[in-house]
């Protein structure tokens, strides 16, 4: 018999949690649906999360789940692990009968014959799609704004964005109108958001998830992968979200794909593992919070047993030199082909033309930067622009020897293997509407796990306090640095996360050690 759930309980409980209580027969999927879209009701209005809503499909498939749902329970039968149990998916992902537009109008026409992948599998375990989330144009910023659906707010401060490029998704899970979401990463889009809202958010090691029928800009730059992973609400709902994903042998992966087991996070030893602490990549320095909850976060981990070393981040600037080069290696003349003939977003217009300007013109246009006192966008824009077949195979070969000695130099100065680093998620919180080009460099610290390739995750862990609304820096003349000291300006009670970074194919240590940084993090 099941019991009826009210919203703020469904607000306590994520996937793992309704996966038991549904199959247990505690509480109906039919109900559970209800319940979210009265919640989508309430709070899409004020968020502007949703793209599209597939509210009559979920009420029929929660209809079908409970039938499968209570056979199961009368024959003994174990049902579909997500049976019954409410997500959304991310704009860029193809589900059947929606568009795919990634904001653009010119694209927004073709509704998709057959789900993504990564959907199939989700809706193979018995989720119910409720609709798909909002990102920014072409899923380049981390904000969430196109001239298609317009701008999502963040839940909290409605003078700032969600993050992006999964912003939506972020702003939706947080809202409690979504159990999990389906969401991608580039260059921290599902770990920026996650940091922002207060959520957890994993990227998995690259190659691990496919990406088969879903959109994106920057077609065929595939130097670094787009990662799929979950925005959750808790560290287990991550793993059932990726166990739920990932195909269940060789022979049924996806062309893009690599096969390898998933591990069960809950049998790695965390006293067994030595750890790394970065409080800054000195490339963009954290603000006050964020230093103050990695320097928390390692604390916690000698308290649980574990290894923990505090280290520097070296080479960051050769990282990011990396970094850019190889995802604007083309000066997004595939960008330009995608957008033409639609609206424009400003900030992507402003990209864009950076992105492309001829490599002359960079040099005066960075000169004149500097010698205008604004060191930061100077520095940002001598990383991007076009580059030759030639240059962009050296940094792929740099790229490689970057991955291999990153690690490496952990290992030298901790005197041993490090297992994983704990590091900011983002220099800064929630970023305000309007900042997040300008701000690009802020993420250096999303960008070194999509370079590395590694497993990343972000767990919340603290908020911003009174005393730690400003952002120390000596030039009030460089415009980014204003921008990072108004982000901090009204922040406190934002909440801020703390990012993980294990080996590839090591998933299952990041989540263990994000688990226990989980357990740890204050009330």
């Amino acid at each position: 018999m099941t019991t009826e759930i009210n919203e703020t309980q469904f607000t306590e409980h994520g996937i793992a949690e309704l996966a038991r209580l549904l199959a247990a027969g505690e509480v109906s999927s039919a109900d559970l649906v209800e319940v979210l879209i009265a919640r989508i009701d309430a709070v899409q209005p004020q968020l502007n999360a949703m793209t599209v809503m597939r509210l009559d499909e979920a009420r029929r498939a929660a209809v079908e789940a409970d039938r499968l749902l209570a056979d199961a329970r009368a024959t003994g039968a174990t049902p579909p692990p997500l049976c019954g149990v409410p997500i959304t998916v991310k704009d860029c992902f193809n589900l059947v009968g929606t568009t795919n537009s990634l904001g653009i109008e010119r694209i927004n026409h073709a509704p998709a014959t057959e789900d993504a992948v990564l959907v199939s599998r989700l809706r193979k375990a018995g989720a119910i799609v409720l609709g798909k989330t909002n990102i920014p144009q072409l899923m380049l910023l981390h904000c969430c704004d196109n001239p298609l659906f317009g701008r999502t707010l963040h839940p909290v401060d409605s003078a700032r964005g969600p993050g992006g490029s999964s912003g939506g998704e972020a702003a939706i899970v947080a809202a409690g109108a979504s159990s999990c979401g389906l969401a991608s990463d580039l260059g921290g889009s599902i770990r920026q958001p996650a940091h922002a809202c207060g959520l957890v958010g994993f990227k998995p090691t690259s190659g691990r998830t496919s990406g088969v029928g879903g959109n994106r800009g920057l077609a065929g730059m595939d130097a670094i992968r787009i990662d799929a992973g979950p925005i959750a609400r808790t560290v287990d709902d991550a793993d059932v979200a990726m166990r739920a994903m990932l195909p269940l042998d060789a022979a049924q992966c996806a062309p893009d794909e690599s096969y390898k087991p998933w591990t069960d996070y809950r049998a790695v030893a965390i006293e067994n593992l030595s750890i790394a602490t970065a409080e800054t990549d000195h490339w963009f320095h954290p603000a006050p919070t964020c230093r103050r909850a990695v320097d928390e976060a390692g604390m916690a981990l000698v308290a649980a047993g574990t290894n923990v070393t505090k280290v520097e981040l070296t080479d960051m600037k050769h990282a990011m030199r990396v970094y850019f080069g190889l995802v604007g290696a083309d000066g997004f003349r595939s960008v330009r082909r995608m957008l033409r003939g639609s609206r424009v977003d400003w900030q992507v217009r402003r990209q864009v033309w950076f992105a492309g300007m001829p490599q002359p013109l960079r040099w005066v246009a960075a000169a004149a930067l500097r010698l205008f006192g604004q060191p930061s966008l100077s520095r940002l824009l001598s990383l991007v622009g076009p580059k030759s077949a030639d240059l962009y195979w050296q940094l792929n070969c740099e790229a490689k020897q970057y991955r291999k000695k990153f690690w490496q130099d952990l290992d030298a100065q901790a005197g041993r293997p490090i297992d994983a680093v704990v590091l900011p998620p983002h220099a800064l919180p929630a970023l305000r509407h309007g900042t997040a080009l300008d701000l690009l460099a802020a993420a250096s610290y999303c960008y070194l796990g999509n370079l590395l390739g590694a497993p990343a995750g972000v767990v919340p862990w603290t908020t911003i306090r009174n005393d730690e609304q400003h952002y120390p820096h000596r030039n009030r003349f460089d415009l980014v640095m204003h921008l990072a000291r108004r982000t901090m300006e009204n922040s406190a009670g934002l909440p801020i996360g703390v990012q993980v970074l294990a080996r590839p194919w090591r998933d299952d240590v990041a989540l263990a050690v994000m688990a226990a940084l989980e357990r740890a993090a204050p009330a």
